[in-house]
């Protein structure tokens, strides 16, 4: 399964990205969580490096940016990836697709894209480069 990850800073070609909390977050907005029968917030404290296995579930996550164009970066053989987690600490998770890289991961970068559409998370491709 491909896990992409989007930013609107150029981070090279061929990074090392270490966990960090994201400066994007939902912060402030809590959603009742069904499964632990709370209201939550995303995690602002659990460094990890968010993809997602759509390029529009990672779009979600930046959505208060407010740049129009991102870089999409692949994971390379990425390891210790969390489902779970996201799920229980995110509340969008299960919609998005999101998931955590918890340690060190190699990423390619594969693109540009441009938001087209920033309420539904449409993108088209800027530029592709081979993935």
């Amino acid at each position: 399964m491909n896990l992409y990850h989007i930013s609107d800073d150029f981070l090279g070609e061929d990074p090392l990205l270490s966990p960090r909390v994201p400066k994007y977050r939902m912060e402030g907005r809590c959603i009742y969580h069904k499964y632990l029968k709370k209201q939550i917030k995303e995690d602002g404290r659990l460094p990890r490096v968010c993809v997602s296995n759509k390029i529009s579930g990672c779009l979600s996550a930046v959505a208060a940016s407010l740049k129009n164009n991102f870089f999409v970066y692949l994971a390379v053989k990425p390891r210790y990836v969390s489902r779970d987690l996201p799920l229980m600490l995110v509340p969008d998770a299960k919609k998005t697709g999101e998931r955590w890289i918890l340690k060190r991961t190699k990423f390619k970068l594969v693109g540009t894209i441009m938001v087209t559409n920033p309420q539904e998370y449409k993108w088209r491709w800027v530029e592709k480069l081979k993935d």
